[in-house]
């Protein structure tokens, strides 16, 4: 019984180091670090999904035939927000990978 407790503490550990995972980002020296910019990420999509959910789900109750159902148009606020978002990811890579790539 111990041994199984150990071996569900030590999974547990792995599975908060793997979603860990995705709110660091590697530095220059190869050390991981907190990412203020993936979290700001991450937080915005899930609102955006909550949100376009929330509506999807308001129709749908207002519908009595699911193949009567339309996807709602992404407002353009949201669209202009996640693609600013997007494209600052995009070139904070690009800017970071050229620094690598002038210290080598």
């Amino acid at each position: 019984m111990k041994k199984v407790f150990i071996k569900i503490l030590f999974w547990l550990g792995n599975q908060h180091e793997w979603l860990k995972g995705f709110f660091e980002e590697e530095t220059p020296t190869g050390s991981r670090k907190a990412s203020q910019k993936r979290l700001i990420s991450f937080l915005t999509s899930a609102t955006f999904l909550y949100s376009y959910l929330a509506v999807l789900l308001k129709k749908t109750y207002e519908i009595s035939n699911i193949k009567d159902i339309q996807l709602p148009d992404i407002p353009t606020q949201w669209s202009i927000l996640i693609g600013f978002i997007l494209g600052i990811n995009v070139v904070s890579n690009v800017l970071s990978n050229k620094k690598n790539e002038d210290k080598k």
